[in-house]
Formats: C-alpha cells, structure tokens, sequence
C-alpha cells in the first residue's frame, strides 16, 4: 500500500461490536497514521516505568503492567497473523485464543522492561511491514475469528487501538501519568 492512497477507513460491519472499545482511540488515516497512533504514548509510558513500577498490580488477581504490555504484543502478532491469512483467501474460521492463558504463561514479569520495548518495536515494524503490501482489494478482504466476521483493514484499527485501551486502562487504574 502507498502512502499517497486513499486513507484507511473502517465501517462497523468490517468488526464485531466488541472491537467498537478498541477502534474508538483511532481515526482514519494513512497506514502510519492508524498504526502508529498509540507510538507517541508508549514511548511516554516507557520513559516513565522502572522495573519496579512495572511489576505493579492495581489489584490482587489483575495483571501487572509488563504482563498488559506482553499482552499486547501477544495480540498484535496474533491479529497480524489472521489479517495475512484472511489476505492470503483463508475461508476457515479461526480460533480464538485464551488470553489469560498466554499472560499466565508468558514470563513477562521476569523480563526487563528493555527487552519488552525492543519486542515491541520490532514487532510493529513488522506489522506495518505487512499491513503496507496490501493492495485496496486485500484490505477489504474479510475473514472469520473467534465467530465473527473481521476485515483485513479492521484489523489494523484493532490492534492500535487495543494496545490505546490498555495504555488508558494504565493510566486510570494502575495511577501512571505519562
């Protein structure tokens, strides 16, 4: 996809209603724009946290921080792995994942908050990577996830927009101003 190309734009029937919380914190836009939107304040949270901080719990049974960041690279690989099988003409449905399952067992408290935005960054460039092959007619292209009927397009909105959400869930429930 081209930058100079028509920008991104999404309509409620390319995304189940529950992905309506994520595709909220992000407007249309050039590819760059949609997912790139939430770089500015991630990097804003990474300067922010020390290891210490990032191990906290805003409570007892809830994740910490470095947990809510893994689970969203956690998310990202696997929302950009079903846009490139819904690219690629996958006309089977894809299973979900259990999310509390992949926090429960991604070490994520044991790793430096380094390691964790290094992750981060390499998997987004690889994102953008993918999501910037597409041509128009793939973007539009639709699959089906966990029940429910998702856009290639869609997704990109999604994972931006998921990592938006918890970086809001940071702010208002875990008290981290950044």
């Amino acid at each position: 996809m081209n930058e100079t190309q028509t920008r991104l734009e999404i309509s409620p029937g390319e995304y189940a209603t529950y992905y309506a919380n994520y595709v909220k914190y992000i407007s249309p836009g050039s590819l760059a724009h949609v997912l790139h939107s939430d770089q500015e304040q991630l990097n804003s949270l990474f300067s922010v946290l020390d290891e210490k901080s990032a191990l906290h719990r805003y409570a007892l049974e809830k994740w910490t921080i470095k947990e809510v960041l893994v689970h969203c690279i956690d998310t990202e690989r696997l929302f950009s792995a079903r846009a490139l099988q819904f690219a690629r003409g996958e006309e089977s449905e894809l299973k979900g994942y259990d999310h509390e399952s992949y926090v429960a067992n991604s070490n994520a408290n044991s790793r430096s908050l380094n390691s964790i935005s290094s992750e981060w960054r390499t998997l987004r460039k690889a994102t953008y990577s993918l999501f910037e092959n597409f041509d128009e007619e793939t973007l539009r292209k639709k699959g089906k996830a966990n029940g429910n009927i998702v856009s290639v397009r869609a997704i990109a909105f999604i994972v931006t927009g998921h990592v938006m959400h918890h970086l809001s869930i940071i702010r208002e429930r875990y008290g981290i101003d950044f």
